[in-house]
């Protein structure tokens, strides 16, 4: 099971990408700068969380428009 969503700054939910099981292997999930009500995000600095398991990857990314 693996789950991967996008964050704010301030730490609120902009919008889960991903939440079900998968094989293992490589996967690509593009994500279309739009939030969970299909509005689109201005500029700025963003989390992601991956998490599968009990692992959890979090980075940063900057969104420019």
């Amino acid at each position: 099971m693996i789950s991967l969503g996008i964050y704010d700054v301030k730490g609120g939910l902009v919008r889960v990408l991903a939440d079900k099981s998968e094989q293992a292997g490589d996967h690509v999930i593009t994500w279309d700068r739009r939030d969970g009500r299909g509005n689109y995000l201005s500029g700025g600095i963003y989390c992601l969380r991956l998490t599968r398991g009990r692992q959890t990857l979090i980075g940063k990314m900057v969104l420019l428009r």
